[in-house]
């Protein structure tokens, strides 16, 4: 009885002890369940052949949380779970293996593989189920060379060049692209507008289409590159009697009156009339034209031709002109000239993508109607002199007459 007391101890001390090494050796090696030979390089190696391993089933609604994960609180404790694997039953966040990589939930597979989108592209494919993006509250970015080229914001709006687009479509572009173009639409065919905007909606108040410019060229510039006959290089137009073809303002900042609110560089040319604002309500402090003759007498009338040599890219005609020297005019009337800055370059032959500076140099303009009521007053003033000079010849000569008789009298 006491010798088999005594085997029973040693059995036990011999299980505690293999127990002892097998312990050490799953903290100090690898652990294999189902195996005795754990694969090389493999902490825990799970071997079966019509079994499987369970990773824990959660829920997860926002991807960007740790929750429904308990026992983690703080940033630093979600950064140091990183890696940590669950398996998401939620179909609207992503339904398949996530892991934590330590501020979102990222999915092992975006889908299984029978959906990827393949580089050769996709068959039987259904718009509206399969598509390419994100399906959560996420930003699409697209990426070229590892730097982001293109952005679509979870709300719609798309940026190129910008992470924070304010449109729907808005493009950015902050270094020098020299004389290319920010974007190009180009239409090779024969029929068809290159480019399009629209405002479908009579209630919209604002405009259809906009070009501005903080630099020193133009906000809108159109160009007709055909040297055939036909070309406009912009065209207003409008279908109701009471709206506007074309508009053209200046804002008057208060600096020196040198800019206009519409310029033309060669002819002029219209089939209407050309109004003149003149309402009395817009006019105050008006007074008659007096001594309008002494003013004409003092204008010098010239006839010249155009320095075409000297200026030839101003849209200038070889004509012979009338008119009047704008220095000696404005010794007379002042308020009928004007400095104004020209373009000397602006009849030039016009390229897109254009980046010439527009040179300009200060001349005096000269505003030729200001000069018709000075004129029609001369004409009044004169028709006075000449009605009043008539009327003495019509006296002198019932003198002459009345003389004439008494002389016949005398004779007879």
């Amino acid at each position: 009885m006491k010798k088999q007391h005594h085997l029973k101890i040693t059995i036990i001390n011999l299980n505690l002890l293999a127990t002892f090494f097998f312990i050490t050796n799953v903290t100090l090696s690898q652990v294999g369940i189902n195996t005795t030979a754990p694969a090389k390089g493999a902490i825990l190696d799970v071997e079966s052949t019509d079994k499987g391993v369970f990773i824990p089933r959660v829920n997860i609604a926002d991807l960007s949380t740790i929750a429904p994960i308990t026992g983690i609180a703080g940033a630093a404790e979600e950064a140091a779970a990183a890696g940590l694997l669950v398996y998401n039953t939620n179909t609207t966040t992503g339904e398949g293996y996530h892991y934590w990589d330590g501020t979102d939930f990222t999915p092992l597979t975006t889908a299984p593989v029978n959906d990827d989108w393949k580089l050769t592209g996709n068959a039987g494919t259904v718009p509206g189920t399969n598509y390419l993006g994100t399906s959560d509250t996420k930003d699409l970015v697209i990426k070229t060379d590892d730097t982001e080229r293109m952005r679509v914001l979870n709300t719609g709006e798309i940026g190129v060049g910008t992470t924070t687009p304010s449109s729907d479509f808005h493009m950015l572009n902050t270094g020098n692209i020299g004389v290319a173009a920010m974007a190009l639409f180009e239409n090779d065919g024969t029929e068809g507008v290159a480019l399009s905007s629209y405002n479908s909606n009579t209630s919209n108040i604002y405009n259809s289409f906009e070009g501005a410019t903080d630099g020193t060229y133009s906000g809108v510039f159109g160009v007709a590159l055909t040297t055939g006959t036909g070309g406009i290089g912009i065209t207003g137009s409008t279908n109701d009697w009471q709206n506007i073809g074309v508009v053209g303002s200046r804002f008057d900042s208060g600096g020196f009156d040198l800019g206009y609110g519409g310029l033309f560089i060669n002819d002029l040319g219209y089939t209407g009339g050309f109004w003149s604002t003149s309402d009395k309500r817009l006019k105050k402090d008006i007074n008659n034209i007096s001594n309008a003759l002494a003013t004409i007498k003092s204008i010098k009338p010239v006839s010249y031709h155009f320095d075409i040599q000297k200026y030839p890219d101003m849209g200038m005609n070889t004509n012979l002109e009338y008119g009047f020297i704008a220095q000696e005019l404005k010794n007379v009337l002042p308020n009928v000239v004007k400095e104004k800055m020209i373009p000397i370059k602006g009849a030039r032959k016009s390229e897109i993508n254009n980046n010439e500076p527009l040179k300009k140099e200060l001349f005096l303009t000269v505003d030729y109607t200001r000069i018709i009521p000075i004129l029609t007053q001369g004409i009044k003033e004169q028709q006075e002199i000449i009605e009043t000079q008539n009327k003495k010849i019509e006296h002198l000569e019932v003198l002459v007459s009345k003389i004439q008789e008494d002389l016949n009298s005398l004779k007879n």
